[in-house]
């Protein structure tokens, strides 16, 4: 039978797990017990355990406490003539107990010795058979603690032999990864310094004309075979127009030219609302967002936040030195400041 709740064993007083076979006592200690600890065979402990069966375990305890008090009982008698006996001939009483001592520490028990020493004996035979079950039981279960620790060692040292290799893959597919990135990002980069967008026109169908009419305004000397066009996508009615030149030279000199003048449509001669016309560098996205971090700093007394070559700075005021703005910490850090 198996225990459900645990429990320590009687016998050897270690816990009985639930997937240990058990057996308990029907004698007066009603107490748990190994399979191992009953001392029975494979057979009788079947029979013990079998519900049908009229028989009832009982233990060693329990049986020699129910023996010893049968053997008090039958010996009451003889104990009272023995009485009379010691009051009769006292001198004969004093030899006898002389030849028990002698008895006694010889080690040996006769059958005159005094019964409550045999029972001693009996008791104490018993706890040192106990002991060594319960210590050779002991020893096993430490027999099979160190096998396991053991062999969670060999484990353990071989996942952490693994995590290393694992370890050290994860690391070059992060190298490889960031040189990636960074190639990516830096033939971005490459081609966008090519590039200007140009806000304020409708886009569509209309920006071949528009474009060409906004260079010769300019006089930006850049022929219409130096360039393509693409309208990017807006939520505004006015699309921006990316323009790809040929080369960074061109882009630089649009640029210049632009810097210093202020166009609209009406100008350049573009039909429908006059709108002001902007030509801004074609930048990363990750420069766009710190471009548009960095505009928070006009509400900071900065006058000025612009970007050129892929590189955002401000200035509070004309003459005054400008700041180079790396990242948008720094942009926090000048407002908390």
């Amino acid at each position: 039978m198996t225990k459900k709740k645990l429990v320590d064993c009687k016998g050897c007083k270690i816990n009985i797990t639930k997937t240990q076979s058990c057996m308990r006592c029907n004698g007066d200690c009603q107490g748990w017990f190994h399979k191992k600890c009953t001392k029975l065979n494979n057979e009788d402990y079947d029979i013990f355990c079998d519900k049908k069966s009229n028989k009832k375990w009982i233990c060693n305890s329990c049986e020699e406490s129910s023996s010893s008090s049968e053997n008090e009982d039958s010996h009451d008698e003889s104990n009272l003539e023995e009485m009379s006996g010691k009051l009769i001939n006292n001198n004969g009483n004093k030899k006898r107990n002389s030849s028990a001592s002698k008895i006694r520490g010889s080690g040996t028990i006769e059958k005159n010795a005094d019964p409550s020493n045999r029972e001693l004996m009996q008791f104490m035979t018993k706890k040192f058979s106990d002991l060594e079950e319960s210590v050779k039981f002991n020893a096993e279960v430490m027999d099979e603690l160190q096998a396991s620790i053991k062999a969670l060692t060999k484990e353990n040292a071989v996942l952490r032999k693994e995590q290393k290799v694992f370890k050290s893959r994860l690391e070059d597919l992060e190298v490889k990864l960031n040189n990636l990135n960074y190639l990516a990002e830096k033939e971005e980069v490459e081609q966008k310094n090519k590039n200007v967008v140009v806000f304020g026109l409708m886009g569509g169908d209309t920006a071949k004309d528009d474009i060409k009419k906004i260079l010769q305004k300019l006089d930006a000397r850049i022929d219409e075979g130096d360039y393509n066009l693409q309208t990017l996508p807006s939520k505004e009615t006015r699309k921006p127009v990316l323009v790809k030149l040929k080369d960074k030279t061109s882009r630089d000199r649009l640029l210049e030219v632009m810097k210093n003048k202020k166009i609209n449509t009406l100008h350049c001669g573009i039909s429908g609302e006059d709108k002001r016309i902007y030509i801004n560098e074609d930048l990363p996205r990750s420069v766009r967002l710190l471009l548009n971090k960095a505009k928070s700093l006009k509400s900071h007394n900065f006058k000025y936040v612009w970007c050129k070559n892929g590189t955002v700075y401000a200035r509070k005021d004309e003459g005054e030195r400008f700041i180079r703005i790396k990242n948008s910490l720094q942009v926090d850090s000048i407002i908390n400041s």
